[in-house]
């Protein structure tokens, strides 16, 4: 009897605690002059296919948790924002990296990892991924986006950022940055590089990262466990299979500690 009532009482302390933790993160009236907010939807891993349908498996590959969506209003525009809270800061950026879209580089935005064009301006803090869209593309439009993402920025400093592999960091500019993608699985790598999709079809629990330098492209592959897998690392010196890359198969790579680092042309 005691025990039953312990557990309900502990259940429902974690649903609402989630619950405060999502009107933290999600926007409210007037948090700057003129904002409103028209109406607030939540998604989770069963109902996310109802709002983007032939998209939500790649979100739920990633490591999806909740889908806040919001109308908003400011200055006569409209925007649709949506928070994405994902599993951690690994997954967040990775759904940002292969959503991410003509992003304006050297534009005065507010985080490291951040996209703004005409009509959208992406995020990423923490655990979460954040996609603010208008249908006007002014810049009165583009200004009042970066105020949205300020807010945010403001709710969500706290929160611990991605770190990346050394390989990847050691080659980041301003320039390239904006183009680093991380793929965690089979709908991942074959939206964000495709060629290596055969090659690591019969594995999971992956990060590739991939980023262009100087007209190359560098490619480390991490594991979620940080332990590359034996049988991988043989597959990788024994060079005999048929579908291995030809930077890999031509010997055009390192293996540095549990990590497989790779520059292709």
């Amino acid at each position: 009897m005691f025990k039953s009532i312990y557990y309900l009482v502990f259940f429902l302390f974690v649903m609402i605690s989630q619950a405060i933790a999502a009107d933290k993160v999600a926007l409210n009236n007037d948090e700057f002059p003129g904002l409103k907010a028209t109406e607030t939807k939540t998604y989770d891993g069963g109902s996310l296919w109802g709002y983007m349908d032939g998209g939500a498996d790649l979100y739920l590959e990633y490591g999806f948790q909740k889908l806040t969506s919001q109308a908003v209003t400011c200055n006569d525009i409209t925007f649709q924002v949506d928070i994405f809270e994902m599993n951690n800061p690994l997954s967040a950026f990775g759904i940002y990296s292969v959503n991410r879209f003509r992003c304006r580089v050297g534009s005065d935005t507010l985080v490291s990892n951040d996209c703004l064009n005409a009509y959208q301006y992406q995020i990423v803090a923490g655990k979460y991924y954040i996609n603010i869209v208008n249908q006007v593309g002014s810049s009165k439009a583009t200004e009042t986006s970066l105020q949205i993402g300020q807010v945010f920025e403001q709710k969500l400093k706290e929160q611990p950022e991605v770190t990346f592999p050394n390989e990847i960091k050691k080659n980041l500019s301003a320039d390239n940055r904006v183009k680093l993608k991380l793929m965690m699985g089979r709908l991942g790598v074959q939206n964000g590089y495709s060629s290596w999709a055969d090659f690591l079809s019969g594995w999971e629990h992956y990060q590739l990262w991939m980023l262009p330098v100087q007209g190359r492209n560098l490619l480390v592959l991490t594991w979620n466990s940080g332990v590359m897998p034996p049988k991988f690392k043989a597959l990788i010196e024994a060079r005999s299979e048929s579908n291995l890359p030809k930077s890999i198969a031509s010997k055009d790579y390192k293996l540095e500690g549990d990590q497989l680092i790779v520059w292709e042309n």
